[in-house]
């Protein structure tokens, strides 16, 4: 993730550099690098969402309603 932001940084540094240019490769790089991030970053937050939906799920099945609500208010409340 960290790699993909020092891209997006750069692609931008650069195109800023040459004078924000409408047209041409420079933007086509900095375009490209920033959807790249962007999409990292929805890629996380999806999984992080996945993720706790599975062990909320987990819990259930198991049926422990102790520690069901304990990962309840541990995944949900503190967000």
């Amino acid at each position: 993730m960290d790699e993909l932001k020092q891209l997006s940084t750069d692609s931008c540094q650069a195109w800023k550099a040459v004078g924000s240019p409408r047209f041409g490769p420079v933007i086509n790089k900095y375009r490209r690098d920033k959807l790249a991030y962007r999409n990292g970053i929805r890629n996380r937050q999806r999984n992080e969402k996945q993720i706790y939906t599975n062990d909320l799920h987990e819990t259930l099945m198991q049926k422990q309603g102790t520690l069901f609500w304990k990962c309840w208010n541990a995944k949900l409340i503190s967000t």
